[in-house]
């Protein structure tokens, strides 16, 4: 049995590392993604599906000439580019969109984004996703595509809320990511 002075180094241990824990959920919470001083002209943009405002924000880099190209990535099978439009106030020129279907994680969707920048010989694209979700996003991306030059367009939610729900998870997440986790994780098993 472990004596009293081991027991207290022990707790020692776990507070400094709930301690460190915290305050990089806190920095997390509290650090905004680098946005640039203007939003430069790129090649293309991508957008990760799975919350508001992220596809009209890219709808709105196309309309405005600030790309050539779109990619929204993610897609559902059964979704088509009108059900994504249904909301949008933009004049879309359509033909220069494209629904990526493959990606079911965020290195899917870095995957999927790598492929087709590669495939449109793209040399510099905007990543258009929830500010909480950047920093996982980027560090995906630029291990898919370490050439590739990403712009982030981080988007909040409307209401401007951040939920622990949904910060404690994308903070995990991030720090997995960080570790080298998903890397060696099987696609199916990430999230």
């Amino acid at each position: 049995m472990a004596g009293p002075a081991v027991v207290a180094r022990v707790i020692r241990l776990g507070l400094l590392a709930a301690l460190l824990v915290a305050g990089g959920f806190v920095l997390f919470l509290a650090a905004r993604p680098p946005l640039p001083a203007s939003l430069p002209r790129a090649d293309g943009a991508a957008v990760l599906t799975g919350g508001a405002g992220r596809i009209e924000a890219g709808f709105a880099l196309l309309t405005e000439n600030r790309v050539r190209l779109l990619l929204i990535s993610g897609v559902h099978a059964e979704t088509t580019l009108a059900d994504l439009m249904r909301d949008s106030r933009a004049d879309v020129p359509t033909q220069r969109v494209t629904l990526g279907r493959t990606a079911r994680s965020t290195r899917g969707n870095a995957r999927e984004i790598a492929a087709w920048a590669a495939e449109h010989r793209l040399a510099r694209i905007v990543v258009v996703t929830h500010r909480l979700h950047m920093r996982r996003t980027m560090l995906e991306l630029r291990r898919a595509a370490p050439a590739l030059e990403l712009v982030p367009l981080p988007v909040a939610d409307p209401d401007g809320i951040l939920l622990l729900r949904r910060a404690l998870p994308e903070y995990a997440k991030l720090a997995g990511v960080m570790l080298g986790v998903s890397a060696a994780l099987p696609e199916r098993d990430l999230p």
